[in-house]
Parts: structure tokens; sequence; C-alpha cells
């Protein structure tokens, strides 16, 4: 799971900020520059058979909580994230078959979900996915579009590959 897309803030890393830490953990502040190096470092894992997955969709760094712990509140505008943040994301997205990461906060939906820290905590995800299910809650189309950009991806990432090792 990297690189880290976020673009650096200038602040200090807070003390219960235990491993979101993006003040020291992202490239630079400059999403030019970010884009740039997050497109290389994909190239260069994808050269060698291995898929990134540019991290912390939508950004990190107006959150100054560690989402890990507390619940985090992104109080900036689409068209803010538009113009700056999202530009090292959108060259991962375009120039390479990384996929994206995206942070602990709340979003409009995600092609593919990592429950990694607890594997116990898989059964309630499952749980929660074939109840919305069930009741109607998930958008078929939006399903079907995920499910191909998923499949495009995994067809250009797996092919040739005939056995594990």
């Amino acid at each position: 799971m990297s690189p880290v897309a976020d673009l650096k803030v200038d602040r200090p890393v807070k003390a219960f900020d235990l491993y979101s830490q993006i003040p020291q953990r992202a490239i630079a502040a400059e999403p030019e520059r970010v884009a740039a190096v997050v497109l290389a470092y994909a190239r260069g894992l994808e050269s060698q058979g291995v898929l990134a997955a540019g991290k912390h969709f939508p950004g990190l760094g107006p959150v100054a909580e560690d989402t890990h712990f507390f619940a985090a509140r992104v109080q900036t505008r689409i068209s803010d994230f538009e113009g700056r943040d999202w530009l090292p994301f959108r060259a991962l997205t375009e120039g390479s078959n990384a996929l994206l990461m995206p942070a602990h906060v709340q979003l409009a939906g995600v092609d593919l979900l990592l429950v990694a820290w607890d594997g116990e905590k898989s059964y309630d995800v499952l749980y929660a996915l074939l109840a919305a299910d069930k009741e109607g809650r998930l958008d078929k189309e939006l399903l079907e579009a995920s499910r191909k950009r998923f499949g495009a991806v995994t067809g250009k990432v797996f092919t040739g590959i005939t056995e594990c090792r």
C-alpha cells in the first residue's frame, strides 16, 4: 500500500498522531512534485510486477487527527481538493494501473476494501455489505462500474502470471 500521495503540510505532528503523521510522511507540499514522484514510483513498482496503491485518498493534509484512532472530518471544499490535493492521485490513476487507498474518512464509494488490522473485522464488513445489498442500499450501476474498473486493472496486472511462488 504505497506510495503516500498526500501533500505535505507545515505543522508539527500532534502527540496522539501515532500512525498518520502526514507532516513527516508526505513527499512535498507542491502537488506537481508529489504527482511526478508518486507516478515514477508506481511505474517502477509495475515494472517489477507489483501493483501500487496511492494513499490516503482524498488527502489527509487538512486532517490533524490520527485517523486510526479518532474520527476525522475534512472541512475542505471539493473545489479545493480538485485543484490541489487530488492532482497526485489523478496522476497515479491516469498514468499507471495504481489503485487508490482511501483515508479513514467517510467517502461516496470505493472499489476495494482492505480490512487488515483486525481480521475478525472482515466479518463485520461482510455482514454490513450483505445487509446493505439485501435492503437495496447499494447502487447496482456503481457496483457494475466498480467491477469493470477492478477487472480491467487485474487483467493488466496479472496477465502472464501462471504460478504463485
